[in-house]
C-alpha cells in the first residue's frame, strides 16, 4: 500500500489537491499538507482536525494519485506537484495557492466595490470555497450537504443565484443589487441562550432605492428541527420567555403554535431584527432548497403551514409571499429551488 498520495477532496480542500500520507504502520493515523507556495510552510492538519478516518478520506477523493517517497519538508517539490495536479484536473483554478485572493468583478455598474460581497461574521472577505469552508465544522462540510451546496451556489453566482434573481424580478424587488452578505450570521433573539445563526444574511438595494434584508436558510435533506411543542417541553421559564418574545415579534399567539417548526421562528426573527438594524424597508426569510429537492416533502409542508399561520393566503414556490408588517418592517417569506448540480 502506498503511504503517500496527492488527493482532491473538496470536503477538505475545495480549491486544490493536497498531500496525504499515512503515519506509522497501522494505516489509521494520517497527515494532510496543503502546499501553497514554493517557499512557504504547508498548511498542516492531522486526523484530530477531521471527523474522517484515513480510508474515508480516500473514499471521498474525486481524484487520487499515489506518489513516490520524497522529503516531506521539500515545499518547492510538493508545491510543483500540487500545481501540476491542479492544472491537470482542476483547470488551474488554484494553481498558485488555495489561499490566493481572487478578486471578483463588480456585480453591476452600481455595485459599491469590485471585491467579494461575501464576508465571515468577523468581517473577513470570503473569496474562495476554502474561505467558506472555514466557517463550518468539518462534519458539516460535505458534498450534497447544505453548507457546501449553498456556498457553491452563491459564490459561483458572485451575487444572487439565478433562482433568486428570477424569484425577485418583480416589484418591490426589481433590480435588486446585493451589497453585502454574511455567512453564519448571528442574531440575538429574545430570552437567554444561543443566538440564531442564519446561513447567509444578505443586505441589498432595490431599483427604487429601498433596502432589503434576505435571511437565507439552505436545505438539502435537513429538516427545520423540532416542533415548538417538543422544543418547549424540554425547558422551563426561559424557553417560554423566548417563545413569547419570538411570537410577539412575529405577531403569533404562543398558545397556538405548537405544531409549527421552531427553527422557522428564530430565522424569521433574525431577518426582521437585522433589517430593522440596517434600516431596511423589507425583510425576507428565504428557504434555499438545494440539489433540486423542490417544493415537495416534509420541509415544504412545514414551510406552507408556517406561512399560513403568519397570514399568507397563497403560498407559491419561486416568489416572495407578503405576510404583512412585523417589527416595523414589511415582511416576506420565500421558497426558492436550486437545480441539482
Amino acid at each position: 500500500m502506498s503511504k503517500h498520495w496527492l488527493l482532491y477532496v473538496p470536503e477538505i480542500e475545495p480549491d486544490s489537491f493536497f498531500f496525504f500520507f499515512y503515519k506509522g504502520d497501522t494505516g489509521r493515523s494520517y497527515s494532510v499538507r496543503t502546499y501553497t507556495s514554493p517557499t512557504a510552510k504547508p498548511r498542516l492538519r492531522t486526523q484530530r482536525d477531521f471527523d474522517y478516518t484515513a480510508e474515508q478520506i480516500k473514499d471521498l477523493a474525486r481524484h487520487s494519485e499515489p506518489v513516490k517517497e520524497h522529503v516531506v519538508s521539500d515545499s518547492r517539490h510538493w508545491w510543483a506537484r500540487t500545481k501540476q495536479m491542479n492544472d491537470k484536473y482542476l483547470g488551474g483554478r488554484a494553481a498558485d495557492s488555495p489561499q490566493t485572493i481572487r478578486r471578483r468583478p463588480a456585480l453591476s455598474s452600481s455595485a459599491p466595490s469590485a471585491e467579494s460581497p461575501f464576508f465571515s461574521r468577523e468581517g473577513e472577505p470570503l473569496v474562495s470555497l476554502s474561505d467558506w469552508q472555514a466557517q463550518h465544522p468539518a462534519r458539516h462540510w460535505r458534498t450534497g450537504y447544505s453548507a457546501m451546496e449553498l456556498a457553491r451556489s452563491w459564490s459561483e453566482a458572485e451575487g444572487f443565484p439565478q433562482s433568486f434573481q428570477r424569484a425577485l424580478d418583480r416589484p418591490p424587488f426589481r433590480g435588486l443589487v446585493l451589497e453585502r452578505a454574511v455567512a453564519e450570521h448571528n442574531t440575538d433573539v429574545p430570552g437567554k441562550g444561543r443566538a440564531s445563526c442564519t446561513d447567509l444574511m444578505v443586505t441589498a438595494r432595490a431599483q427604487d432605492g429601498s433596502g432589503v434584508t434576505v435571511g437565507v436558510e439552505g436545505k438539502v435533506d435537513e429538516s427545520f428541527g423540532e416542533l415548538v411543542s417538543d422544543w418547549s417541553a424540554k425547558g422551563g421559564a426561559n424557553r417560554q420567555d423566548r417563545l413569547d418574545g419570538l411570537c410577539e415579534g412575529l405577531k403569533l399567539d404562543p398558545a397556538r403554535v405548537g405544531g409549527l417548526r421552531y427553527q422557522l421562528f428564530h430565522r424569521c426573527y433574525a431577518a426582521l431584527a437585522t433589517s430593522r438594524e440596517e434600516r431596511c424597508e423589507h425583510a425576507i426569510m428565504a428557504v434555499h432548497s438545494l440539489q433540486g429537492r423542490g417544493a415537495s416533502g416534509e420541509n415544504w409542508r412545514d414551510f406552507v403551514k408556517f406561512a399560513r399561520a403568519m397570514g399568507a393566503a397563497d403560498v407559491t414556490s419561486g416568489r416572495p409571499v407578503a405576510v404583512g408588517e412585523r417589527m416595523g418592517v414589511r415582511f416576506w417569506l420565500m421558497w426558492v429551488t436550486e437545480g441539482r448540480r
